[in-house]
């Protein structure tokens, strides 16, 4: 990812594309993060993805954990984790 505009740490698959999240879980400063919508999960179709469907974020601490699968219910799973870890 050294090559990208942004370089967040994060877990996705490994033929995921190095520049482009396309699914998997990634980490933000939450200070930096400037996202286009509040926190929870949405629909993400419409941008264009083929891969992943659904996508949303939540703020865990110093971090903002934003996550995109095509299994919403993942996706839920994900963020209701960082959440408690927060605690």
């Amino acid at each position: 990812m050294r090559d990208c505009e942004f370089e967040p740490a994060r877990w996705a698959p490994a033929e995921s594309s190095s520049c482009r999240f396309e699914g998997g879980v990634a980490f933000y400063g939450s200070a930096t993060f400037c996202p286009a919508y509040g926190p929870g999960i949405r629909q993400t179709a419409a941008n264009g993805l083929t891969a992943a469907t659904w996508s949303g974020y939540v703020y865990a601490g110093d971090f903002a954990v934003y996550a995109r699968d095509k299994d919403r219910n993942l996706v839920q799973e994900v963020l209701g984790s960082a959440r408690e870890t927060k605690k």
